[in-house]
């Protein structure tokens, strides 16, 4: 995960977390593995939109890397931060560069 470079109050763990989570989001045929990394009820927030519950984090996953597609995506997970802090949880940002490339030709970078 070279330049992973977190804040310093970013717990170690988030790490493998991280690698572990963005590895299965690369798999376009993940489905339970990918949605495994979240509570039922859990939120996944993109570019500032929200999904929440299992499907939908499924779905924006399925909308943006089509399981019969022709794209292929990684992520160079720069860092990460800690957003908030309670007793019941703990919110991080991270911070990500994602590569796109598409069978035929055509690559991208956001």
């Amino acid at each position: 995960m070279t330049p992973y470079k977190p804040a310093a109050d970013v717990d170690a763990a988030f790490a493998k977390f991280v690698e572990e989570y963005y590895l299965t989001s690369e798999d376009k045929g993940a489905t339970t593995s990918f949605t495994n990394f979240w509570p039922a009820d859990g939120r996944l927030i993109i570019a500032g939109r929200t999904f929440s519950g299992s499907s939908a984090m499924l779905g924006v996953k399925q909308s943006l890397l089509p399981p019969d597609g022709n794209k292929s995506w990684w992520h160079l997970i720069r860092g990460a931060t800690v957003a908030g802090e309670t007793e019941a949880d703990k919110t991080f940002v991270a911070e990500i560069v994602i590569q796109t490339t598409y069978v035929g030709g055509n690559c991208s970078q956001a």
